[in-house]
């Protein structure tokens, strides 16, 4: 059975990670930033955290682009610590690419960590760059999407459906990031999934993305497609 733990934070429930330094749309394109000045770009909010049953802790999140320009290579640290403070572990993910509006839910594992020991997880997005080319992404649209428990999957709960390039460019490198929340709204699974290689414009590609994690406790799914143009 896992120990969920939900991380409370201030106000509205959303951690908010802010630099406020001006207003970063006008940043020239291409431009990267790095340690405290990136979470300017991004917001961190559905932060959860439980322990599995082999002892790690696990941290889930949404990461989601606060600009009307693409992100790319965003890098999210996580640092988990005990009640006293003492730092007990740190890790961390990346996101390859964030279209403008964007969210996409993380995931990490901290192997150092148990249920005796750790209190808190603190995200810090810490580096993020504009693309040179702003039009990187190619805009991508779900289609037939079903979600649920499927006999036939090797998951517990799945999402399926078919992902078209309703975009100008060839699309490469196409992904399904979803996220599953319980009737509480809160974030209790992420997963990611690929839907074939190269769509062109009008193409499309079956998906399907799935998770065993809290299943008996899913109420609804967020799906977000992703893809760079290729040309």
């Amino acid at each position: 059975m896992k120990d969920w733990k939900r991380i409370l934070t201030p106000a509205i429930g959303l951690v908010m990670l802010c630099a406020c330094s001006g207003d970063s749309d006008d940043l020239p394109a291409g431009g990267a930033q790095t340690g405290p000045e990136a979470a300017e770009w991004t917001r961190v909010s559905r932060l959860n955290t439980y322990t599995d049953g082999y002892g790690s802790v696990i941290a889930i999140a949404m990461v989601e682009n606060m600009l009307d320009s693409p992100l790319e290579a965003v890098e999210v640290a996580m640092i988990l610590s005990a009640a006293d403070g003492e730092e007990l572990d740190r890790t961390g993910a990346q996101i390859a690419l964030l279209p403008p509006g964007s969210a996409s839910p993380v995931k990490v594992v901290f192997n150092d960590g148990d249920d005796t020991e750790w209190d808190t997880v603190e995200p810090l997005v810490w580096r993020a760059r504009r693309p040179e080319d702003s039009a990187a992404y190619t805009e991508l649209r779900l289609e037939d999407v079903t979600d649920g428990n499927d006999p036939a999957s090797s998951y517990v709960h799945q999402a399926s459906g078919t992902v078209r390039n309703v975009g100008e460019g060839n699309a490469g490198f196409v992904m399904i990031h979803a996220g599953f929340f319980n009737d509480q709204d809160e974030l209790v699974a992420v997963a990611h999934g690929g839907a074939g290689g190269e769509l062109a414009p009008g193409g499309e590609a079956d998906f399907s993305v799935g998770t065993n994690t809290a299943a008996d406790d899913i109420f609804r799914v967020e799906l977000f497609p992703m893809a760079r143009k290729m040309d």
